[in-house]
Formats: structure tokens, sequence, C-alpha cells
């Protein structure tokens, strides 16, 4: 039995299947490595709360960026008012990596069939890394965006 040779034809199309699934891959591990993302960026610090001797809150100072924010730690949140927040902001926050596939999906449909940004595809982990690290709305952007959420 004699092997035959692969046709040009046959070759050509493996070779160009084999390009257009390790193309996002390599394009994937790529961003994953240069793009930077900082742990401590998200640890805020608390403002500066004067308090009388009873603990009644006398005044709020911002922060350096005009914000006010008090750390809670998540044992203290309760459990109904986690779940709420989740279902409301990312109904898929415990199955996906910290990007969603599927809301990414619908979001470039709709903004394609629209012609214009009419829906986002947010996850809460990306809305936390936008907070820290700023950003323009643009594709671009919003990749970086992701990639960070996903080291996050």
């Amino acid at each position: 039995m004699r092997i035959r040779p692969l046709s040009k034809r046959l070759r050509t199309w493996l070779i160009c299947g084999a390009a257009v699934l390790l193309a996002p891959a390599l394009l994937g591990v790529g961003l994953y490595t240069i793009i930077e993302f900082d742990p401590k960026k998200l640890e805020y610090p608390d403002n500066v709360v004067f308090q009388d001797r009873r603990g009644h809150v006398l005044r709020f100072l911002p922060d350096e960026k005009g914000e006010r924010h008090i750390w809670v730690p998540l044992e203290e949140i309760p459990e109904v008012l986690q779940k709420a927040f989740i279902a409301a902001e990312d109904e898929r926050f415990y199955s996906h990596p910290g990007f969603d596939p599927v809301a990414i999906s619908r979001a470039l449909f709709s903004n394609m069939r629209e012609q214009r940004i009419v829906s986002g595809a947010s996850t809460l982990t990306q809305q936390v890394v936008r907070s820290v690290y700023p950003r323009k709305r643009t594709y671009a952007a919003k990749l970086t965006e992701a990639v960070r959420a996903l080291k996050a």
C-alpha cells in the first residue's frame, strides 16, 4: 500500500485552518504577557474619618482623587446583598474567568446591528479593573481591560 502525498489544496486548507486557530491563541498569550496588572492597585486606602467619643462620624475627608470610601470586609456585607448585586450586575459571575465571552458576543452583535455602542459586556471584575485603570471607550482598551480582569 502506497501513501499518497497530500494535495496542495488540502495542505493549504490545513495551514489556513491552523493559522485561524493559532492566531487568536498566540495573540491572547502575547497580550497576557505584555499587559501589566498590579493587584496592589486594588487596595484602596481608607479615607480619614473624624468621630466623636461615641463613634458618630463628624467629618469624612475624601482621598486625593476626591473619592469617599471605607473598606468593608466581605463577611460584614449581608449575603442577600452580595447575591442581589451579582444577579443585577453579572449573572454569570461564577462561571467565567473574569470576562464573559457570551456577553461580549451579545454586545458586539447589538452594537454592530445598531452601528453604535448600545450595549456593554463588562463583568464585575472588569468594572473593578476599570476603576483602577481608567480607559477610553475603545475596543482595544476593552481588550486590555479583559486581559487585566483575567489576571485579577
